[in-house]
């Protein structure tokens, strides 16, 4: 099974991990020699939740228009802390087509357009080759994302505009759902009714002071 992303990738994505709870932690390197410090860390670790949600093959194709909840609203002052997310295309019997050349599949943090890294079609054909790879065997069925950017403004093709930071209410108390701009080219048509797209999300919860 070959995969979208290197498999390095998602070794950075957790040692951006360990990297972020590190330096939050405000300890310096030395500090690390006493079992106190290293718990401390170690705790931040206990806090790594996980959701996994398999989307339908009506729900595949029903993506451009119907998005789907990958965690639901934290709660009041509470914020969802994407980490990383793998999605796996299973049981593949058939291609789905009508993805248009600029779609962009996007993880998305309540309703205010805040976006996680998307998969873009514009670049290396990623929309197609998590849905469209052409079978199991030798092929693209999973894609991996790393959550790195956050935007108030607004996605373009070329990357993030207007970032000035999305407004509390735009993202705290808000669920993570994951939607498809196919550019007004309407649903994804064609795959199998027996195939199943599966999203799992590893994420912490952050409560806002």
């Amino acid at each position: 099974m070959a995969w979208w992303n290197r498999s390095d990738h998602y070794m950075s994505t957790l040692m951006d991990y360990v990297e972020a709870m590190y330096l939050g932690s405000g300890l310096a390197p030395a500090d690390l020699d006493t079992s106190a410090e290293v718990a401390a860390i170690a705790g931040e670790f206990a806090s790594l939740r996980k959701a996994t949600v398999t989307l339908t093959d009506a729900q595949i194709k029903a993506l451009p228009t119907t998005g789907i909840e990958l965690v639901q609203a934290p709660g009041d002052l509470k914020l969802i802390n994407p980490i990383s997310m793998v999605l796996h295309l299973a049981d593949w019997t058939a291609d789905y087509s009508n993805i248009h050349a600029s779609s962009i599949i996007s993880a998305v943090l309540g309703s205010a357009g805040a976006v996680f890294l998307p998969i873009r079609e514009l670049v290396v054909s990623g929309v197609s080759s998590l849905l469209a790879g052409g079978g199991p065997d030798g092929t693209v069925a999973f894609s991996m994302l790393k959550f790195n950017a956050i935007a108030g403004g607004t996605y373009s093709q070329t990357g993030f505009a207007a970032l000035t930071g999305p407004y509390e209410s735009d993202v705290v108390n808000q669920a993570l759902s994951l939607t498809c701009n196919n550019q007004g080219s309407g649903n994804f048509t064609d795959g199998n009714a027996a195939q199943s797209l599966r999203v799992t999300t590893y994420y912490t919860i952050v409560d806002v002071p």
